[in-house]
């Protein structure tokens, strides 16, 4: 069995890396920006289940294979699509690193930035967004240690209800806080994220907002949901960028309304491809990005045959794996010239971590602690 993970680090991966370059604005595909939208929130009631919000797969990728199969035709074409991109995709991984796209030469970050939203087909996702408000449901409030979190939906077209986190500290009366959009990997919940990986932020005196990504807790439901969307003209990067924004619209509203202050980005595992990649077009809307992986966007395993080469058929793709985004991977690793401040860290932030906090404290102008 050959693996190939997302977590495949390039060389510049091995020592700690932060650019922090002069701001310049990208130039976004009509992708939603700070204050584009109004916010709708209600209480939750006993339909509302969390995280699936009464889906009947654990997984909730229901609401990802409705929107692949928006404009396909026959099961078979689809099944016969989904077979032949698997194993494109580990053909690609296969390959000898001189053919991975590794000598990709930077680019600045306006031309990226779009490069990156093509290659992910993120206006696939945009346009099925309809005109209204981001609608916002609310689970009731409980105290762990000195934090109180909340669970939320975040409700928006195509995707259905986006299962979200916020903590906060308690007993803080210098709002408004500092916030943290924290993107978690496979098997990482928003617990260990908190607590595991990110331990102390929160009573640190910062507001974290975690996503739940849906599909990362099944590697059948994972696989089929990412084959889908691309043959469905779509992929599930870009169902992840989306889910991202809407997590970050909510907290822009917070901000407007004096409940947070500063927003910066922090991506683990899997999560750290897509801030990685968010810097590149988003990196306006954050004051900071810091990461713990650099990714090559290809994640698949496969079965061998004698010649060390994929046996059709035989694959298992990941959520992550994109041919078009996989050939940026090297100039998107170029965090020097990011338009937004981006450190990169070792995986799992398990050292530094206290340097990766007065990090964001300088980046966000908290005061020194």
């Amino acid at each position: 069995m050959k693996t190939s993970l997302s977590g495949l680090v390039l060389a510049l991966a091995c020592s700690l890396a932060i650019g922090c370059s002069e701001r310049s604005s990208s130039s976004p595909l009509q992708v939603p920006q700070a204050g584009a939208r109004d916010v709708l929130e209600s209480a939750a009631t006993g339909a509302h289940s969390w995280p699936c919000g009464g889906e009947r797969a654990g997984n909730c990728v229901g609401n990802y294979l409705r929107f692949a199969r928006r404009e396909q035709g026959a099961a078979a074409d689809r099944e016969r699509c989904m077979v032949e991109t698997a194993d494109k995709i580990a053909r690609l991984s296969a390959a000898p690193p001189e053919g991975q796209f590794l000598d990709e030469p930077p680019l600045p970050a306006e031309v990226l930035g779009r490069k990156i939203q093509e290659a992910i087909r993120l206006q696939s996702v945009l346009k099925a967004r309809n005109d209204g408000p981001l609608r916002v449901i609310r689970f009731p409030s409980t105290q762990h240690g000195e934090t109180m979190r909340t669970q939320l939906f975040l409700s928006a077209a195509p995707v259905g209800r986006v299962p979200a986190l916020i903590a906060r500290p308690m007993n803080r009366s210098d709002a408004p806080l500092p916030a943290v959009l924290a993107l978690p990997g496979h098997n990482t919940s928003a617990e260990d994220l908190l607590t595991a990986t990110l331990p102390g932020l929160v009573e640190r005196g910062y507001v974290v907002m975690v996503p739940f990504f849906r599909g990362y807790h099944g590697v059948g439901a994972e696989h089929r949901a990412t084959l889908e969307l691309l043959c469905g003209g779509s992929s599930f990067t870009a169902i992840r960028h989306y889910e991202v924004l809407l997590a970050l619209e909510y907290l822009e509203y917070l901000r407007a309304r004096g409940q947070v202050g500063p927003i910066a980005l922090v991506g683990h595992s899997g999560g750290a491809g897509i801030a990685s990649a968010l810097a590149w077009y988003q990196g306006e809307r954050f004051a900071a990005v810091a990461s713990d992986l650099v990714t090559t966007y290809i994640n698949v395993t496969y079965e061998q045959d004698d010649a060390g080469q994929p046996i059709p058929g035989r694959a298992t793709v990941m959520c992550e794996s994109n041919e078009e985004l996989h050939k940026l991977a090297v100039p998107i690793a170029n965090f020097g010239m990011a338009p937004v401040p981006v450190g990169l860290w070792p995986y799992g932030f398990t050292r530094g971590r206290d340097f990766l906090y007065r990090w964001l404290d300088e980046q966000l102008g908290v005061a020194p602690h």
